[in-house]
C-alpha cells in the first residue's frame, strides 16, 4: 500500500522495512490524517463506494514504494527567479504544428498545470492497473468518476466495474444514498448499509478527485507556488517533452509526454511522487480540510502522456506509468509499473447525478490501451 505510515506518523513502510519519516516531511497532523484515510481503505469492501473511488490511491494492493531516480534537489534550496516567458501558446490562439515547434516544452507544460489547478470544478474519470499486462488486456477493472465544485464542496460519485470486457456492476451515490444497478431486475437498488460511506465522501474525495500530479480549485497565487516548487525548488524532477499535434479518429489533440525523475533529497534517499505532495504544501492549505494524496508509492517516478484540447489547452486524457524505485545509490531497487488512466472535464457547472438510465462509465484513451513513449 502506498505511503503506509505508522499510527504516530514517525515511520514510513518502504515495502521491505520501516524507515524513519524524513525530517523534511512537514505537517505531522497531515501524516496522522493520511494514516487514517489508509485505514479506511483497508476496512472498505468492494461493495462500498469509497473503496472504489480511492482504488488508485490504495494502489490495489501494490507494495509500498520508497524512492526513485537521478539528480539532486532539496526542499530547503532557495528558489531561482522566473526567467522571461519564452514562446508559448495560450487558449484561443491557433495551434499548428509550426507554432508548437517554436514553444518551450517546459513553459507550455507549466501553463497547462496552472490552468488545470485554477479550474474550480473538475470531473475526473479514472482507472488503475497494478501490472502493465492488466492495463493492456483490460479484462477486469474499475472506472471511477468523481466530480467536485471546490467553491461549494458539492460532489458527484459513481463507479462501473468490468469483467472480461463486460459491465459487471454499477454504483452511484445520489442525495447521500448508495445505489447499485441490478442487471437481473434491470433497476437501481438501494443498499442502506452503505449510506454512511456516501456521507463520508466529501472528506475523502479530495484525495481521489485528482490525477495525483496536481489538484484543482486553487487560486492563481497558490498555483504559481506549486509550479515554482516543481520547476525551481525541485529542479530536475520534471522533464516535459515537445508538444505535438496529432489527429486520431477525426479528433485533434496536443500530445505532450512528461517524465518525472525522482531526486535524491537531503535525507540521502531518492523520492518521486512524494515531491508532488511537497509542492502542494506550498499552497498553505490546511491538509485536514484539503487532503492530498498522490496515488502511488512515494519513491516511484512517472512517465505521463497528456492529450490536450487544442482550443482550451486543458487536458482531455492522460495515461501514467510509474518508474522504478531506486536505492540510496541511485540504482534500480524494485519496479511495480503501476498504470493509471484519466479523462478530464472542467465544466461550468457540476452535472447532476441521478438514477435515470443505466449507462456505464467509460474511458476514452486516444491512442488505445498502451503507453506512448
Amino acid at each position: 500500500m502506498s505511503h503506509q505510515l505508522s499510527p504516530d506518523g514517525k515511520w514510513v513502510w518502504d515495502g521491505h522495512q520501516w524507515r524513519p519519516r524524513p525530517k523534511w516531511w512537514r505537517r505531522p497532523g497531515w501524516v496522522v490524517l493520511v494514516a487514517g484515510l489508509v485505514a479506511c481503505l483497508v476496512v472498505a469492501t468492494f461493495a462500498v463506494p469509497v473503496a472504489s473511488y480511492l482504488i488508485r490511491v490504495n494502489g490495489s494492493g501494490a507494495p509500498a514504494a520508497e524512492p526513485a531516480a537521478t539528480q539532486t534537489g532539496s526542499p530547503e534550496r532557495s528558489r531561482q527567479p522566473r526567467q522571461q516567458v519564452p514562446e508559448t501558446i495560450r487558449p484561443g490562439e491557433e495551434v499548428t504544428k509550426e507554432r508548437l515547434a517554436q514553444v518551450s516544452p517546459s513553459e507550455f507544460y507549466w501553463e497547462l498545470l496552472e490552468r488545470q489547478m485554477t479550474r474550480p470544478i473538475s470531473l475526473i474519470t479514472s482507472t488503475y492497473f497494478a501490472k502493465p499486462q492488466d492495463f493492456e488486456q483490460h479484462k477486469s477493472y474499475y472506472v471511477n468518476q468523481l466530480g467536485i465544485d471546490r467553491r461549494t464542496g458539492e460532489f458527484t460519485a459513481a463507479k462501473t466495474s468490468y469483467q472480461e470486457g463486460r459491465t459487471s456492476t454499477m454504483n452511484r451515490c445520489v442525495d447521500g444514498k448508495y445505489y447499485y444497478w441490478s442487471s437481473y431486475d434491470e433497476e437501481w437498488s438501494h443498499l442502506q448499509s452503505s449510506d454512511q460511506d456516501c456521507a463520508e465522501i466529501p472528506t475523502l474525495m479530495h484525495s481521489a478527485s485528482t490525477d495525483g500530479v496536481v489538484t484543482s480549485g486553487l487560486s492563481g497565487k497558490q498555483a504559481d507556488k506549486v509550479v515554482a516548487a516543481l520547476r525551481d525548488e525541485f529542479d530536475g524532477f520534471a522533464h516535459p517533452g515537445k508538444p505535438v499535434l496529432i489527429t486520431i479518429d477525426g479528433k485533434t489533440y496536443v500530445r505532450q509526454v512528461v517524465d518525472y525523475t525522482p531526486l535524491k533529497l537531503e535525507d540521502g534517499r531518492y523520492w518521486g511522487t512524494m515531491i508532488f505532495t511537497l509542492a502542494f504544501e506550498e499552497t498553505g492549505l490546511d491538509p485536514e480540510t484539503w487532503p492530498w494524496y498522490t496515488g502511488l508509492g512515494p519513491g516511484e517516478g512517472l512517465h505521463v502522456v497528456y492529450y490536450i484540447d487544442p482550443h482550451t489547452l486543458l487536458p482531455v486524457a492522460s495515461v501514467m506509468r510509474s518508474t522504478p524505485v531506486l536505492d540510496d545509490q541511485g540504482k534500480e531497487k524494485v519496479r511495480y509499473d503501476q498504470t493509471m488512466a484519466f479523462n478530464y472535464q472542467f465544466p461550468a457547472k457540476l452535472p447532476e447525478q441521478t438514477l435515470k438510465g443505466a449507462k456505464p462509465l467509460t474511458l476514452t484513451l486516444p491512442e488505445g490501451w498502451h503507453i506512448t513513449k
